[in-house]
């Protein structure tokens, strides 16, 4: 006569030679969550490093904007220092145009040559009228000259101002809103 104390599992299996169907139930249940923790994991783990590489990604898209702004701001600013020292260039040699033409135009006025500057200032003051406060505030090459380095100066402050302003640009990132 069989055991009554044994488990349900082991006296069906003893009379039917199968396994009880609850043991096996129980059983596939189990592995069904250890699959489902597994996947949930998996996806968890997936999600980490696909929102790792996104972080990555948008670093690197804001360090190229950034650097892609600076190229273009160094160009633009390359450009207009090559033009306004091109410019300067032409005024002191304008001025010196304007000097000798002063000259000349004192000395067939009065008949004898003008030795000071302040009177070749004063003859193209008097012939060009309009621009008299150009005239008085650049005077001598060494004012041109002293105009160049505070122009490039001025250009250097400017342009570290701006470097800034796109630095604080590209460090709000846009992009985020999008995604």
């Amino acid at each position: 006569m069989p055991r009554l104390e044994t488990p349900s599992g082991a006296l069906h299996r003893r009379f039917t030679g199968r396994r009880d169907p609850m043991t096996t139930f129980i059983q596939i249940l189990t592995a069904f969550g250890a699959l489902g923790g597994c996947l949930v994991a998996a996806i968890r783990l997936h999600r980490h490093c696909s929102s790792r590489s996104r972080t990555i990604d948008a670093l690197k898209a804001r360090l190229d904007r950034r650097e892609q702004a600076i190229h273009t701001l160094l160009g633009r600013y390359q450009e207009t220092h090559r033009r306004l020292i091109q410019q300067l260039e032409q005024a002191e040699i304008y001025f010196e145009i304007e000097q000798e033409l002063a000259t000349r135009l004192a000395e067939s006025e009065g008949g004898k040559p003008v030795t000071k500057k302040s009177h070749a200032r004063s003859a193209v003051m008097n012939r060009r009228k309009g621009d008299v406060e150009l005239i008085t505030r650049v005077t001598t090459p060494s004012g041109i000259r002293d105009l160049k380095h505070r122009t490039i100066e001025a250009m250097v402050e400017t342009m570290n101002v701006d470097l800034r302003r796109i630095c604080d640009f590209a460090d709000h990132d846009h992009s985020r809103t999008a995604a």
